[in-house]
């Protein structure tokens, strides 16, 4: 028999298996580095989101980000002062943390950044801070 023609097919095989091993890292890795990226939530319906949170529990604060502002879009008291949010509590203020509502409250730029929102006594929305203005 002559083995020296069989040595070179087990080493052609061997490479295929590490290659093939080394390409299933390569897409585990891929695969794992694309479904942590989240894409960022429109304002509006964070603004919502950490509402309804802040209702259920009065006094702590709740957050989200990334938030992403619209350009022309409106923050203001009155547009998130609905029992289907609020469920009885006042709505207080909008406060801005970092200069992007225009005097009419409506956004000026397009943006990203965090919400956060907190009730006790009535609640309030911070746009720009994740921590209910406390300490950012």
């Amino acid at each position: 028999m002559n083995l020296m023609g069989k040595k070179g097919q087990s080493g052609t095989v061997f490479k295929l298996l590490i290659a093939a091993a080394f390409s299933m890292m390569l897409l585990v890795i891929a695969y794992g580095y694309v479904q942590s990226m989240r894409p960022p939530v429109a304002g509006i319906e964070a603004a919502e989101a950490v509402l309804n949170n802040a209702v259920e529990a009065p006094g702590k604060c709740f957050s989200r980000e990334p938030v992403m502002f619209q350009q022309g879009q409106p923050y203001s008291p009155g547009m998130l002062d609905q029992d289907r949010f609020t469920r009885g509590e006042n709505f207080n203020e909008v406060v801005t943390e970092i200069g992007i509502l225009d005097k009419d409250d409506v956004v000026r730029t397009n943006a990203e950044s965090s919400i956060s929102a907190k009730c006790s006594n009535g609640c309030t929305l911070w746009i720009g801070s994740s921590t209910c203005g406390e300490g950012d």
